[in-house]
């Protein structure tokens, strides 16, 4: 479903399921990925889930949900982790920050410049977010 670098996700659906998700997006014109996101934002808000007051739309947007996948590996630093997403250092910086403020990342400073950012795995929100994430993304090998 989501895809970065060198690593591609697939959804894991059932052959009935995937036939339909095609229909639909070939309905919707949309490319299979486009559609299965918008699928899983429609079924999440329909179960009105809302994590900590934060609308679903906050940790399903595509650059935390790569930030989110990478940072489930381990922590990394903030140059790093925009080069492995291929996003720009501010957008994924403007990101890494609501994470934080969220509480679902922690950053630990070396020195004035190294920014090292890992998940907080204490925090409830973290331990669904990373369930729901690998509930629907596995990697290919």
């Amino acid at each position: 479903m989501a895809d970065y670098t060198a690593n591609t996700y697939t959804v894991r659906v059932s052959p009935e399921v995937y036939i339909n998700l095609e229909r639909w997006a070939y309905f919707q014109k949309l490319d299979i990925n486009e559609a299965a996101n918008q699928i899983l934002k429609r079924f999440l808000k329909h179960q009105e889930f809302y994590v900590e007051r934060k609308p679903l739309s906050f940790y399903t947007h595509p650059t935390k949900v790569k930030i989110l996948q990478l940072l489930n590996v381990g922590g990394a630093n903030l140059g790093y982790i925009a080069r492995k997403i291929g996003r720009d250092y501010g957008d994924v910086k403007r990101h890494l920050e609501a994470l934080k403020l969220a509480g679902i990342v922690v950053e630990r400073r070396y020195g004035k410049r190294i920014r090292f950012f890992q998940l907080n795995i204490q925090n409830e929100v973290t331990r669904q977010l990373l369930k729901m994430l690998n509930l629907w993304f596995e990697p290919d090998t």
